[in-house]
């Protein structure tokens, strides 16, 4: 941190002396030179600021850096699950195939989930699970 308040200091010092030189010599324009200090004083503590936050917090390594070499068996996803995937991606496109492919699959899956959880029954009591899960 200390470093980079030195080299702010540095990069702070033309522009002060500009200031003081533009305070004597043009005192007419000096709420647009104040104006002019006030955008590059900012513009170095914003520089100061983000690289403290580069320090504070390193660049992440890419997924594709921490894969082993070592070869691994490829595990494909489940049947039921890519027919789902399919079936949201044809449910975005058009409102049919999300009311009548989506929707219930959605049922299926939510149904039992509230009635375990909270007791709801999708069925009995619509309105709770109206409330329970949102309107979207």
């Amino acid at each position: 941190m200390r470093r980079n308040l030195k080299t702010a200091a540095k990069v702070l010092a033309l522009p002060t002396v500009g200031l003081i030189v533009a305070a004597a010599w043009v005192p007419g324009k000096l709420d647009l030179v104040a104006r002019i200090y006030a955008l590059v004083l900012a513009a170095v503590v914003l520089a100061v600021a983000l690289a403290a936050l580069r320090r504070a917090y390193p660049a992440a390594t890419p997924l594709g850096a921490r894969v082993s070499t070592e070869p691994r068996e490829h595990f494909a996803s489940p049947p039921t699950l890519l027919r789902l995937e399919q079936a949201c991606a044809l449910g975005v496109a058009r409102s049919f195939d999300l009311h009548y492919r989506v929707r219930p699959r959605l049922r299926e899956i939510a149904g039992p989930l509230l009635a375990l959880r909270r007791g709801i029954s999708l069925d009995r009591d619509p309105e709770a699970a109206r409330r329970a899960l949102g309107e979207t």
